[in-house]
């Protein structure tokens, strides 16, 4: 296993969108999928990277319990934790 990886795949976290993503959710909480897109990007890319975060363990994607097409997504402990440090590298840039 390679220390330095040298493609983007292999960190979730390069991918457009990806930081984005979990900021939303730190800041706001569990959301449906529809409003988190609204609030990062209706780009069709969305889709693929919030695949990549639910693979990598970082977010949580879930039917919800009524409404079968309606989907929720949320962060997972990991994420949060990865979460909370992209904030606080935000913080400190922005001083």
């Amino acid at each position: 296993m390679d220390v330095y990886p040298t493609s983007p795949s292999t960190n979730p976290l390069e991918g457009k969108y990806a930081q984005r993503i979990l900021l939303v959710l730190l800041d706001g909480g569990e959301q449906k999928k529809t409003t988190l897109m609204r609030n990062v990007s209706k780009s069709s890319s969305m889709q693929v990277r919030m695949d990549v975060l639910e693979e990598s363990g970082l977010i949580s994607v879930r039917s919800d319990n009524f409404d079968h097409n309606t989907k929720w997504v949320g962060l997972t402990d990991k994420g949060r934790k990865v979460a909370i440090l992209l904030k606080q590298v935000s913080d400190i840039m922005q001083e």
